[in-house]
């Protein structure tokens, strides 16, 4: 573990995050991760963060992190195994803890992504333990990926070493409560993700003009669950309608061969997405599912209209704005979805400033503070 240039001082309780997932700036634990990060630094408080070689959270000063190497802090005889699989969750966060109690005598250990709680070492009494669960989406699905089992084995082990457990959204204190019971109830807190403002969109957009140059919006994972093919079938049922689909990798995978109305983009920069907001007539969302959903919120703050599958999560994100978005059946039909992207941006109209409560979501420093709070009562 690099200490060399620690400013803290040892013998305090350090605030430490586990560092899985951040590294990657285009997935949701890396933006989450990344907004957080940044507005408790603001908020004057130094947080450290865990990381592995070169899986480097690109918002996280030098001098703040731990970086640890398998090689050194595995026990003998099992290198060469924690080499190859140390960056699986269950594997990162009990290393990492494991050496962080050689070096700090109490610590409060967050980890921001679902399971990440080292939860095969044993926890000392002094330490603390958070976590935050954004979804059980994993769970809930019929199938049995590795992450499905993964979560399985993991979630009910995490809930039972965390003293605190962060939700985003009332479906996922809901959710956990409906599976696991009420015992963990006084423990969980609601604490919505934040929302970067009109004006922080405007800052971090490519200076250009803000003209409408796409109908139909669509921000999402290549999970099956989000239904991306869904959004080509809407396209294809609507050729003169122009449609642009922000995805990662598995997403191509899934979009392979698109309709001539559709453009795909992957790896974005946060500069060009917040651009593809305010330039699009309405936001799509197709997926099942959602803890929060960061893109309909980033959608309502830029005032265009929403159109998605209620139930979950978005639900408390789309209420700010409930006289711009449309909540369809997670069963409707393609013609029903069709018929909602049609009509929506034949209507379409930019909206001024005051169109809805934009001012009423959370903000990242919101966020921050309550998370904050959260430390400093488990002290």
């Amino acid at each position: 573990m690099n200490l060399a240039s620690s400013r803290a001082n040892p013998h305090e309780r350090q605030i430490i995050w586990d560092g899985l997932g951040l590294s990657s700036p285009f997935s949701g634990i890396g933006y989450y991760g990344s907004r957080l990060y940044e507005a408790c630094v603001e908020s004057g408080r130094r947080l450290r963060v865990t990381t592995f070689g070169k899986d480097v959270p690109p918002f996280v000063d030098a001098n703040q992190l731990l970086t640890i190497d398998p090689l050194k802090v595995a026990p003998f005889g099992t290198r060469n195994f924690f080499a190859k699989a140390g960056r699986l969750k269950p594997v990162f966060s009990s290393l990492c803890y494991h050496e962080i109690k050689r070096h700090y005598p109490a610590v409060t250990y967050h980890g921001l992504s679902n399971i990440n709680l080292p939860v095969f070492v044993k926890p000392r009494a002094q330490d603390r333990f958070v976590i935050t669960i954004h979804d059980i989406i994993p769970f809930l699905k019929k199938d049995l990926s590795p992450l499905s089992i993964q979560t399985r084995i993991l979630l009910p082990r995490v809930m039972g070493l965390a003293n605190a457990i962060i939700v985003p959204s009332y479906w996922t204190r809901k959710t956990l409560l409906d599976v696991f019971g009420g015992a963990h109830e006084s423990k969980i807190h609601i604490i919505p993700n934040g929302t970067v403002t009109p004006a922080h969109q405007l800052l971090e957009r490519a200076a250009v003009a803000n003209e409408v140059t796409c109908d139909v919006l669509s921000v999402a994972r290549g999970e099956a669950y989000k239904r991306l093919e869904l959004v080509l079938e809407i396209a294809r049922a609507l050729p003169t309608l122009s449609f642009n689909i922000v995805t990662d990798r598995a997403g191509q995978v899934r979009l392979a061969d698109p309709p001539k109305n559709v453009k795909i983009f992957c790896a974005i920069k946060p500069a060009e997405l917040a651009q593809m907001y305010q330039t699009s007539r309405v936001f799509l969302h197709t997926s099942l599912f959602e803890g929060w959903c960061l893109p309909a919120a980033d959608a309502v703050m830029a005032r265009r209209f929403v159109i998605y599958v209620k139930g979950t999560g978005i639900d408390d994100v789309c209420a700010f704005a409930s006289d711009r978005c449309l909540a369809l059946e997670p069963e409707a039909s393609l013609d029903s979805w069709v018929e909602a992207v049609r009509s929506n941006v034949a209507q379409f109209q930019e909206p001024s400033a005051s169109a809805h409560k934009v001012t009423e979501l959370p903000t990242w420093r919101s966020c921050a503070e309550k998370t904050l709070k959260i430390y400093d009562s488990l002290l």
